[in-house]
């Protein structure tokens, strides 16, 4: 006995349904809120330091799965980011980045989320003026995050 072709449809409809809510919530369900408007998000030297000969104008945007109770992304010791607190689910900022074209640039993502918070995602769009927009993913194991993330453009 298979069953009715009528309930499997339903059950796949319902698979689907929950599927697209979580990716959803994971992907971009909110309209991203700027970095700048967080409680103090961009440190002495951070994002809207001056550029320097090489730089490149970019623009960041950080989403994760489940607000964050601290966030910093990091270019070497420059701070671009640091988020703390908030519900919001994705920032966006604009940054002058020295990218050189022969090695990329290696970012370092610091995250940590409340105890009761398992498993996280966070993932880093990089979109430099004059050259592909770019994204890496990283995922916890738990309630902090140390990841380095690089972006290479040849």
């Amino acid at each position: 006995m298979k069953g009715s072709p009528l309930a499997r449809i339903a059950a796949a409809a319902l698979g689907l349904a929950l599927i697209g809510i979580l990716l959803s919530r994971l992907t971009g369900g909110e309209a991203a809120a700027p970095i700048s408007g967080q409680s103090d998000p961009i440190s002495e030297g951070g994002a809207n330091s001056p550029p320097t000969a090489a730089s490149v104008a970019a623009v960041i945007r950080i989403r994760v799965s489940h607000p964050p109770e601290q966030l910093r992304l990091l270019h070497g010791d420059r701070v671009l980011a640091d988020l703390r607190g908030g519900a919001a689910l994705q920032w966006e900022a604009d940054a002058e980045l020295a990218i050189p074209p022969e090695d990329g640039i290696e970012l370092t993502l610091e995250a940590t989320w409340a105890g009761d918070v398992q498993q996280a995602a966070a993932t880093v769009e990089l979109e430099p003026e004059g050259l592909d927009a770019q994204s890496r993913t990283a995922w916890s194991d738990g309630a902090e995050m140390v990841e380095y993330l690089d972006f290479t453009w040849r």
